[in-house]
């Protein structure tokens, strides 16, 4: 049966917002995997995104990424490939197509 949840405050659907982008980046997860452990629906975090964009323009830091001797290819279903040599990740590439 379907229960509907409690509304979430705006600091909460923030949070959660930024913690999708961040671990999708990170885990290489699709947003329904984690919005399914979140236990929030598809709609709802679409929703968000869309109204979040209403408020302007927001600061934000620009850092460095970490420097890594290795790369990881994500697949758009989230499949990943860690541990790969430029040169592995480009024949990998090629071979895909």
């Amino acid at each position: 049966m379907h229960r509907k949840c409690a509304r979430r405050s705006k600091v909460e659907r923030e949070r959660i917002i930024s913690e999708i982008a961040r671990r999708r980046q990170e885990e290489g997860r699709s947003v329904r995997s984690l919005l399914k452990e979140m236990n929030v629906s598809n709609k709802t975090y679409y929703n968000w995104l869309r109204n979040a964009g209403r408020g302007g323009f927001v600061p934000v830091t620009v850092v460095a990424p970490p420097e890594s001797k290795t790369l990881a290819i994500v697949s758009p279903r989230g499949f990943r490939i860690e541990g790969l040599t430029l040169a592995d990740a480009a024949a990998l590439l090629a071979k895909l197509g």
